[in-house]
């Protein structure tokens, strides 16, 4: 087990948001967290990342309290990639560079650089790599943050709706790519995204959310057009096609 999350309770002011959400994650998984808008998605993920600081509940990654540990110890244990994030005037390499600053002690070692280059090729990003940031598109700018973030060779990656911006061929490409990558690392993904279908052919694990709850959590025997009716207020109905779920509103 990578990480554990244990009774986590977060509110602001007086609302609740998180509600006593326990999960685990093991090596090389990916989890697509999954549920409405305001459901406490997004806010869990700022809450495993000590971004937020929750009310209550632990989290755990490979046993240790993240309570615990300094702020470099976390960088260096998860990544996280936000929706929106902060455009500055830099490269891409200089921005995908800075996903090795918790590792980087006095100045920038060619290990540093190799593993910054391998990701730019995987992402197709290297021709890239000499723009600046501001000048990309949205999707292109998304592709940059998921590269900076796989620079920290962290344990766990959060990725916050990392295909929004993304057109079809490059959601598909990205999500294949952070899947190929966890299997081979060990890297355990967590992935709020509201795509049911890209989930399904994404994630091998599912979280469903409701009114600041876990609703279930599980393999695909989870998505059900049930749940899905009890969680998204949506009726649907689920076909089979090439040995995949497909889910189609009704």
């Amino acid at each position: 087990m990578i990480l554990k999350v244990d009774n986590l309770t977060f509110s602001y002011r007086s609302k609740k948001v998180l509600d006593k959400v326990s999960f685990s994650i093991d090596k090389g998984e990916c989890v697509a967290v999954l549920g409405v808008n305001g459901a406490g998605k997004s806010t869990l993920l700022k809450c495993i990342n000590k971004i937020l600081k929750p009310d209550g509940g632990c989290v755990f990654i490979e046993g240790k309290n993240l309570n615990k540990m300094l702020q470099i110890e976390v960088a260096r244990n998860i990544a996280y990639v936000p929706q929106r994030a902060n455009v500055s005037r830099m490269t891409v390499f200089d921005a995908v560079l800075l996903g090795r600053k918790p590792y980087i002690n006095l100045d920038v070692t060619d290990k540093d650089i190799e593993i910054v280059n391998d990701i730019l090729k995987h992402l197709s990003l290297e021709s890239y790599s000499l723009k600046y940031i501001d000048e990309l598109s949205g999707g292109e700018f998304q592709k940059v943050l998921i590269a900076r973030a796989l620079a920290q060779q962290p344990k766990v990656l959060l990725l916050d709706e990392p295909t929004s911006n993304l057109d079809l061929k490059n959601q598909i490409e990205v999500l294949d790519f952070i899947k190929n990558i966890a299997k081979e690392k060990g890297i355990s993904v967590i992935v709020v995204i509201h795509d049911l279908n890209l989930a399904l052919r994404f994630a091998d694990k599912f979280i469903l959310m409701k009114d600041s709850k876990i609703y279930s959590a599980g393999g695909e025997e989870i998505i059900t057009e049930k749940a899905i009716r009890d969680v998204y207020s949506v009726d649907v109905e689920i076909e089979n096609i090439r040995n995949k779920k497909i889910i189609i509103p009704i």
